[in-house]
């Protein structure tokens, strides 16, 4: 029954894309030529034909002609789009023509929809983009000096203004806006002079110093390919850094020759690559110096003992030996952890894995970006664990992201469940969903997404917007999953047709034959190989790892991260916010400085710069604000429409993290409703301070009497924390912080006066708030001195008499005549 539904859908899939391209084709010019005819005249119109038609009334039949001409250029548009896709997709190639960005995403979708549905399983391979041959290269390779690369050469510091940013920087210092993310490669994770770590690009604070780049660039210099080991010596890394194994990714660019990959064999029988062992002997490092930076020293009255570090899993410690013989075989000193652990930080997204060795020592490399790969056999589960693992090694939020169901993570890796979602916390990178349909419905949104953002910005791929703005978040995305039949119905194979654009990709344990799939033995050979790829696996094998050792390389990668685990428990820990008791989701606090919290959860939700920034502007547009009104805010000086749907996406992934919010389908998108081109922030979900604030001072304007008053503004009055979303340092919210500021020491100063008479102490400490808030209205003061006065604390006056004519003095003016009078009555 399911396999004769699946028929049918794709008949209809397959007559709905063959009608639309009728109407097109051949419906819409037919139309044209029937109602408007040609729409250029006959012959060249003379000076007075052109009179004529100034002076006289426009007939109906050149209007239409006008209004066909347009009509006529987007068909032809269309048509050589069209025409462009289907060559490319025959002959297997990319093929960019200026100009035609949407039309072509248009027609490759409709050309990949009809690939897909009419071609039988074998011809789909002849479709599908040539694999240029992968030129397997050394895992770890000869790290050039500074000399020999090509960065640019580091010579001068900035220190940061007030209003600067990264972008304003960059337009002052390297003559163009779009340089901004070379500023922040060289900065990132930096700690700055106030002890803060240099974290999120669109956040910086005065006084911090940051390294500008030069406009002078060193002359690039190839590095030397490592020379082939002799037959009978042991295969090992010759004149390598294991620092730069272990920051990225194994370098294969398919120019340069073959060069061996050197391997290590674990106790259990296992291979993984030299890269693979150097990044987890740097994990290993990262955990031992935040074991050390985190030890309190023993007191003074405490036994003073030798405490030996933890005994590794067998599988750490011998990728760490192996890795630690590659500096003793150049006979050179050990890095450090500091050394390794900043060696490994990079924010390049990856383009290829390597991940396994042909018979002649080559590596076989795969393009994550478009990945279409199945897995068979008794082997493929060890084989998807080294590349599940060697892909979370060098993740986090800017590089990898690995998405997994629940399932099949506790499959691969013989986990329990809470321990997964502990390892999911700490891993960024790592994405674990409660079952393969929730993770396929991340994987097809994430593709739409991003083709939404290349169509909007008019770009051809993901890594040409990774180049335009290096500082959007646009990892690298891969799906591992099973092979169950519904992945057929919900779009997998049609969206991997051109996945290489959106930068995603799928590893399938199974067989998958609308891609690659390679039957993998136990020893990690590859038995056979089917599909359009299958000649670069043919003859090699996989690496592998066992579920033990995997599990415990898995850990290890946990504990690597466990300080950044603990940073966000940190900031959930509470830093003296009450507890938010719902009934909504999420608590957002504007007034003062911004706050998000979790419903029975004390502390906040930690958010970027980016994320806060967008959600403090929906919280001041309870109506919604449009996408544009959205972009000249958040990005005021970027000429183009830069969209909103990346940031919003990371910002809902956020709030679900936090609050564990199970998505109710694909189209769910929960905390901020979107209608076409207006989004506002759900009132069910988000519960906002600054809408309680002014929903109770509605209430004190319609109160029948005093009573009722009293309560209005006291519950105005508990939400006064300080000045509008203290902190954030951007242009739209400067010119309604002193608005807001003046509102709320006018809700104070009102609840004082109402309070005064029955209860001055209350009245006192309502005053008081107000000087913290507003200290510049010398009648707050007066007030404060004269119910001191009245209370009979004559020295409780003076002194604030005598603070107040410090601050005078400290502007350099004079005290009002009233202010005076008080003075001489003091």
């Amino acid at each position: 029954m399911n396999g004769l539904l699946r028929v049918a859908g794709r008949v209809v899939r397959m007559l709905a894309v063959t009608s639309l391209l009728l109407v097109i084709e051949v419906g819409v010019p037919t139309m044209l030529v029937r109602f408007a005819g040609w729409p250029l005249p006959e012959r060249v119109p003379s000076w007075g034909d052109i009179e004529n038609v100034l002076v006289s009334p426009i007939p109906e039949e050149m209007l239409l002609k006008v209004l066909a001409c347009p009509l006529w250029l987007l068909w032809a548009a269309f048509t050589v789009s069209l025409l462009t896709e289907t060559v490319a997709a025959i002959r297997g190639v990319q093929i960019h023509v200026p100009m035609l960005g949407p039309m072509q995403a248009l027609a490759a979708g409709l050309i990949g929809s009809l690939v897909i549905v009419v071609l039988p399983i074998d011809a789909r391979s002849l479709f599908a983009p040539v694999e240029l041959s992968a030129a397997p290269v050394a895992a770890v390779v000869h790290e050039p000096s500074r000399a020999d690369l090509t960065p640019e050469i580091v010579d001068r510091v900035h220190v940061v203004r007030s209003g600067d940013t990264l972008w304003k920087i960059a337009t002052r210092k390297l003559g163009s806006p779009q340089r901004w993310g070379r500023i922040w490669k060289l900065n990132a994770h930096k700690v700055q002079a106030d002890g803060q770590v240099f974290t999120d690009p669109d956040l910086i604070n005065p006084g911090w110093r940051l390294r500008m780049p030069s406009s002078r660039a060193a002359a690039h210099k190839t590095p030397p390919a490592p020379q082939p080991s002799r037959p009978d010596t042991p295969i090992r890394p010759q004149a390598s850094e294991p620092s730069l194994a272990s920051s990225a990714p194994s370098p294969t660019v398919s120019s340069r020759p073959s060069s061996p990959v050197f391997t290590v064999e674990v106790p259990s029988g296992g291979v993984v690559s030299m890269a693979f062992a150097a990044g987890l002997s740097t994990a290993y490092a990262a955990s031992r110096f935040h074991r050390r930076r985190r030890r309190v020293p023993p007191s003074a009255s405490a036994e003073i003992t030798i405490e030996p570090e933890p005994e590794p899993p067998p599988v750490v410690k011998a990728m760490r030996n192996a890795h630690l013989r590659t500096y003793a075989d150049r006979q050179k000193e050990p890095p450090s952890d500091a050394d390794l652990i900043r060696g490994s930080f990079s924010i390049d997204v990856p383009d290829e894995l390597v991940v396994g060795r042909r018979k002649d020592q080559t590596g076989v490399d795969i393009q994550l970006a478009g990945l279409n790969l199945g897995l068979t056999g008794p082997g493929a589960d060890d084989a998807i664990r080294v590349i599940v693992l060697d892909l979370l090694r060098q993740a986090d939020r800017f590089r990898v992201e690995v998405i997994l169901s629940a399932p099949d993570a506790q499959r691969l890796f013989a986990v329990s469940a809470e321990e997964l979602k502990m390892v999911a916390k700490a891993v960024p990178g790592l994405i674990v969903t409660r079952s393969s349909d929730a993770a396929v419905d991340r994987f097809v949104g994430t593709h739409f997404t991003r083709n939404r953002m290349l169509v909007e910005r008019g770009a051809s791929s993901i890594e040409t917007l990774r180049r335009e703005d290096p500082g959007e978040v646009l990892p690298a995305v891969l799906l591992v999953t099973s092979v169950p039949d519904e992945l057929f119905d919900q779009g997998v194979a049609e969206i991997l047709m051109s996945a290489d654009r959106s930068g995603v990709g799928a590893l399938l344990k199974g067989n998958w034959p609308t891609g690659t799939t390679c039957d993998v033995r136990e020893d990690g050979r590859v038995g056979s190989a089917e599909g359009p790829k299958a000649a670069s696996f043919e003859g090699s094998s996989f690496f592998r790892l066992p579920v033990r050792d995997a599990a415990d390389c898995l850990r290890q990668l946990a504990d690597a991260h466990e300080d950044h685990a603990e940073a966000d428990e940190e900031a959930f820990a509470g830093l003296g916010d009450p507890a938010w008791d719902g009934p909504e989701l999420v608590r957002l606090s504007v007034l003062g400085r911004p706050v998000v919290q979790v419903i029975g959860r004390s502390g906040t939700v930690p958010l970027t710069g980016l994320q806060l920034q967008l959600f403090v502007f929906l919280a001041l547009h309870p109506n919604g604000a449009t996408r544009d009104e959205i972009c000249a805010a958040l990005w005021p000086e970027k000429a183009v429409d830069v969209g909103v749907h990346d940031p919003l996406r990371h910002l809902r992934d956020a709030l679900r993290s936090a609050t564990g919010y199970v998505d109710t389908g694909r189209r769910d998108a929960p905390f901020v409703k979107a209608h076409g081109r207006t989004y506002r922030i759900d009132s069910n979900l988000v519960s906002v301070d600054l809408w309680d604030f002014q929903n109770a001072i509605s209430a004190a304007r319609t109160a029948n009497d005093k009573a009722a008053r009293i309560i209005a503004l006291s519950q105005a009055a508990q939400l006064c924390r300080g000045v509008l979303a203290e902190g954030l340092t951007c242009e739209w919210i400067d010119e309604r912080r002193s608005p807001q500021t003046r509102i709320q020491a006018d809700v104070l100063s009102q609840l004082a006066e109402l309070q005064e008479r029955d209860d001055p102490e209350a009245a006192l400490d309502v005053l008081e708030r107000i000087i913290v808030l507003n200290p510049d209205p010398e009648e707050t003061w007066r007030r404060i001195i004269r119910l001191q006065l009245r209370l009979n604390r004559r020295d409780q006056a003076r002194n604030t008499a005598a603070l107040l004519r410090e601050r005078l003095q400290e502007l350099g003016v004079r005290p009002t005549r009233e202010t005076e009078r008080l003075f001489s009555e003091l």
